[in-house]
């Protein structure tokens, strides 16, 4: 363990930089210890939902969720929010899938998929479900993801 007795004792380690760093430091050992855990699943397969959205910097970023079943329970995690600078389908496939192997989560692994209402992510013929499909030479279920449908309404409803 760490002697504090001899720390120096001028660092308060307060700067933006080091808090930032140390965040980063602690998702990335929270998202080893999701891989680990879905790796030890009890079917050694995952399903995907990604979610693409705009923030308020005008910055397409993708969320990336995992689903998998352990001790009999299912299990879901959101593992990687990345930025997206094409928004194609092509392009957003691409990123899935590097962020997938970056995260050591093996692509030939995922069980279904999930996309929100967006052409380019649900199309039956050049969007990402599809493309993914293609890419990875089998069939992988695709299920719609109805809570954008439902907040969708809501914000209707709010608007009224």
């Amino acid at each position: 363990m760490y002697d504090l007795k001899n720390m120096p004792q001028n660092a308060k380690y307060m700067s933006s930089f080091i808090q930032n760093e140390v965040i980063e430091l602690m998702a990335q050992m929270v998202q080893v210890l999701i891989v680990e855990e879905c790796k030890d699943s009890d079917i050694n397969w995952y399903s995907i939902k990604c979610h693409e959205s705009q923030d308020q910097c005008n910055v397409e970023d993708m969320s990336i969720v995992i689903r998998y079943v352990r001790c009999g329970k299912a299990i879901e995690h959101m593992i990687s929010m990345i930025k997206a600078s094409e928004l194609d389908s092509k392009s957003l496939t691409r990123s899935l899938l590097t962020e997938l192997q970056a995260q050591q989560l093996d692509p030939a692994r995922i069980l279904s998929q999930c996309y929100d209402d967006a052409s380019v992510m649900n199309g039956g013929k050049r969007g990402v479900q599809k493309i993914l499909q293609d890419t990875l030479g089998r069939r992988i279920p695709y299920m719609h993801c109805i809570a954008n449908s439902i907040m969708r309404l809501r914000t209707l409803w709010n608007q009224r």
